[in-house]
């Protein structure tokens, strides 16, 4: 199997740190990724993330959204998510979202309306259709999709086939953490619903926001040769630190636990 590696060691034998940066800056190397098309003014970069529960992945997508626009200032990034929290956010200048009607997990696989309960069917069609007219409207030059390749129940497939089909010059990324859940188990989903031919079909590239020398996902999770040679290693995300006296006296720190499904967080000064 081939791997990309990138990222640079903070330290001999440390984890790689990485930021959007990197990898954009090395696509004129990647025959399938036109950066003549993607460099030669401002991009255009729309992020998909379908957020059904959690925090995760719409702070994943807001991080990789402000260092696309610190290092290219001019960018226009769109989200698109289905957070219902992305409006306690900031989002900085040059970032919009457009905000899809909220789901939840019933079950692996299974998802339902989280507020328009009695509309489930009518939520999951609306959001496709708004999938499709926001990758197409905004024509970006480069796709990124957190997570899951073809969206919830297959909602952005419709909008990925238009785009092959009208042959837009849009580069496809997905972009995956390193450890989504035990190897036999993830092999099995991922064998079964459908991803490594989504990505097969329509991705120019995967971004692993890991280390391979720590979890090695393409050989733990059985990838084939098709989606590993796509496949780039970026190293960990890493989210700004601030420091903050103690005034003199003891530290206080705040344990918060967060229940995913229903947001509620329980916390408790030590």
């Amino acid at each position: 199997m081939k791997t990309k590696t990138s990222g640079t060691a903070p330290g001999a034998g440390g984890p790689e740190f990485w930021t959007p940066a990197d990898e954009v800056a090395r696509q004129g190397t990647g025959e399938t990724l036109r950066p003549s098309a993607f460099l030669a003014a401002p991009p255009k970069i729309l992020l998909y993330s379908h957020d059904t529960f959690g925090l995760g992945n719409i702070r994943r997508t807001l991080l990789l959204s402000e260092e696309l626009i610190a290092q290219y200032p001019g960018a226009s990034i769109l989200i698109v998510t289905g957070s219902p929290m992305i409006h306690a956010f900031r989002i900085p200048k040059g970032i919009d979202y457009i905000k899809l009607p909220c789901l939840y997990r019933v079950d692996v696989g299974r998802y339902a309306a989280r507020f328009l309960v009695e509309c489930t069917a009518e939520v999951k069609v609306t959001r496709s259709a708004i999938l499709r007219e926001s990758v197409l409207g905004f024509d970006p030059d480069l796709m990124i999709v957190d997570k899951s390749p073809a969206g919830v129940d297959g909602e952005l497939l419709e909008a990925l086939v238009t785009l092959r089909q009208q042959q837009r010059r849009t580069t496809l990324v997905l972009g995956v953490r390193d450890i989504l859940d035990e190897p036999e188990r993830t092999r099995r989903i991922l064998r079964t619903n459908g991803s490594f031919e989504t990505i097969d079909r329509f991705y120019d590239e995967v971004w692993i926001y890991g280390q391979q020398s720590i979890f090695d996902m393409v050989a733990e999770y059985a990838f084939p040769e098709s989606v590993a040679s796509k496949t780039k290693f970026c190293g960990y995300l890493k989210r700004p630190i601030s420091k903050s006296s103690c005034n003199g006296g003891p530290p206080h720190i705040l344990v918060q636990l967060a229940v995913a499904m229903t947001g509620a967080t329980s916390s408790r000064p030590i």
